[in-house]
């Protein structure tokens, strides 16, 4: 999970540095920033570091309605050279923001080395993860489950047991859990990627040694024999994420799960949109990347989606174009993600010219 939020953070922050973009490709951008100061007020979400030196990314990743914040901070080292940071010199921090005031948590695990957060949910329960600092991606990832009120850790596993396979698979990625306690994720088996949702199996309190018992998950599969990563769930058991691969275009079509069955998205124009959080009104947030008009990267950009409209979601002030992230929203409609420009951290709350549903 590490590598893969640096590889996007670099990804976005390479995006900015790309000078002299064809004049189509600045109008789109014009576009949705227009597009997102209209529909959402915008509040930073900054981790301030005690030497003048640093200068972190923070990258939340979830917000409940209670207004908590959880995320990732990543330092500038990370980005120059993430192979160095494997002896603990480095890396990705967590934090909650609550009231305002951001804090640190270090999880239980690898000496407190590479703490990442996952999510949170409205029982202020965080699922979060550590990564060994050997550096080897996904076998040595450990989830637990934080609980706010209690302040004790529980480790998840990372197995599931699935249906014609001699022992428990252990998972790629834990993405998300919701107020019932259920988990998502994604597994490889047969040679492609498949979502997975359901109770998970806890480890004791204060343990830090993760079961190896598998969960019994639901699978889920996409169509066309596209690779599954099922990145979020809500209270009502919907589920998004994305469809990758495939023989047909677009690469990446975004995805909601509900009741059984597969709903396929794409935002407007978009070759890549990824579904990464949806909440109980069904209202997904995203990312996506138009199909490019000429050579060069094209930005990533966030997006939140209620079945009908698209509206692009992006904090104005970036000064090189604009790249962004939206990866959580709660039940008000706040929205949390990351800004390109210097890998600011945001809040978008709706104002009244929003055109999104926030409600069935």
């Amino acid at each position: 999970m590490y590598k893969e939020m640096i590889s996007a953070l670099v990804c976005i922050v390479a995006v900015l540095l790309v000078s002299g973009p064809a004049a189509a490709q600045q109008e789109q951008l014009k576009e949705a920033v227009s597009a997102s100061a209209r529909a959402f007020s915008f509040q930073p979400v900054e981790y301030i570091p005690k030497d003048p030196g640093d200068s972190p990314a923070t990258v939340p990743a979830g917000i409940n309605d209670s207004g908590i914040v959880v995320g990732t901070i990543i330092h500038p080292a990370s980005f120059q050279s993430p192979s160095a940071c494997w002896n603990g010199a480095c890396g990705p921090e967590m934090f909650i923001r609550e009231d305002g005031k951001l804090r640190l948590l270090t999880g239980p695990a690898y000496q407190g080395h590479f703490t990442s957060a996952v999510g949170i949910n409205n029982r202020d329960q965080i699922l979060l993860v550590q990564q060994n600092n050997s550096g080897m991606m996904n076998q040595h990832d450990k989830y637990f489950l934080y609980d706010m009120k209690s302040k004790s850790f529980r480790p998840v596993s990372p197995f599931v047991q699935v249906a014609g396979s001699a022992a428990p698979i252990r998972m790629m990625r834990i993405t998300g859990l919701n107020d019932a306690g259920q988990i998502v994720g994604f597994y490889r088996y047969k040679g492609k990627l498949w979502g997975a949702w359901g109770e998970p199996v806890l480890g004791s309190a204060g343990s830090t040694d993760e079961p190896t018992e598998g969960a019994r998950l639901a699978p889920i599969e996409c169509p066309e024999g596209r690779n599954t990563k099922a990145l979020a769930i809500n209270n009502r058991g919907e589920i998004t994420g994305s469809c990758e691969g495939g023989n047909r275009p677009p690469a990446r079509r975004g995805f909601v799960f509900r009741d059984g069955s597969m709903t396929l998205f794409d935002a407007p124009g978009a070759n890549l949109t990824e579904g990464n959080a949806i909440n109980d009104a069904g209202v997904v947030v995203g990312e996506y990347t138009l199909k490019p008009l000429h050579a060069g990267l094209w930005p990533v950009t966030g997006f939140a989606w209620d079945g009908t409209n698209f509206v692009p979601v992006v904090m104005r002030g970036g000064t090189q174009g604009m790249a962004s992230r939206a990866t959580g929203i709660n039940n008000h409609g706040q929205i949390v993600g990351a800004d390109g420009d210097a890998g600011r951290g945001f809040i978008a709350a709706p104002t009244a010219r929003n055109p999104l549903r926030s409600a069935r």
